[in-house]
């Protein structure tokens, strides 16, 4: 019994002759840590600080933060 490949031939074009070999896990860069991250944490930091000021009750300081949160990943 056979593996299946991962590979297909895709056309380049519709009247072109040429086959692109696709691979979907032929990627060789390792995916580096990213801003976004950092942001993420950074926005999460200062909904909770600011929910903490803000907020009265429990509800509110969620609703706080849930509003801040998105406020500052907009930013």
């Amino acid at each position: 019994m056979t593996k299946p490949s991962t590979t297909r031939d895709v056309p380049l074009a519709p009247s072109s002759t040429s086959v692109l070999r696709y691979d979907p896990c032929a990627c060789t860069t390792q995916l580096e840590p990213s801003r976004i991250d950092m942001n993420r944490l950074f926005a999460a930091l200062g909904a909770g600080w600011g929910a903490k000021k803000l907020g009265g009750g429990c509800f509110t300081t969620v609703l706080i933060f849930l509003l801040l949160y998105w406020l500052l990943r907009s930013i």
